[in-house]
């Protein structure tokens, strides 16, 4: 089974006031939670529950997730960013500022026909 096959959506304070609403597949939950939870379970003594399907149940129901139908387009064009820049070693921290200076710079080019 492959953990990108499911997307899950919650809502989470935003540091700036209100909330954000954020988007994520199985696997990044996985990335961000499963050595965490592992340790957790393992320390229970319930190690032999600790699978990848039970922490991400649990995460779904600790954040009051629901399944997403799909990814906001947004987060679908900075994950394939965030993934061409990783290949070929660009060095790009922030997919959104790279979008924008390589728009300033295509359309600098452009008035300067």
């Amino acid at each position: 089974m492959s953990y990108e096959d499911n997307i899950w959506t919650f809502v989470e304070p935003h540091h700036l006031g209100g909330h954000a609403t954020v988007t994520i597949s199985e696997q990044q939950i996985l990335d961000h939670y499963w050595e965490h939870w592992y340790e957790r379970m393992k320390k229970a003594g319930k190690e032999n529950e600790a699978t990848k399907e039970n922490c991400i149940e649990e995460w779904v129901v600790v954040n009051w997730a629901w399944k997403a139908e799909s990814l906001p387009l947004e987060e679908k064009i900075r994950q394939y960013i965030v993934k061409e820049l990783h290949y070929n070693n660009a060095g790009v921290i922030d997919p959104v500022e790279y979008i924008i200076a390589s728009h300033r710079m295509l359309r600098h080019k452009l008035t300067n026909l």
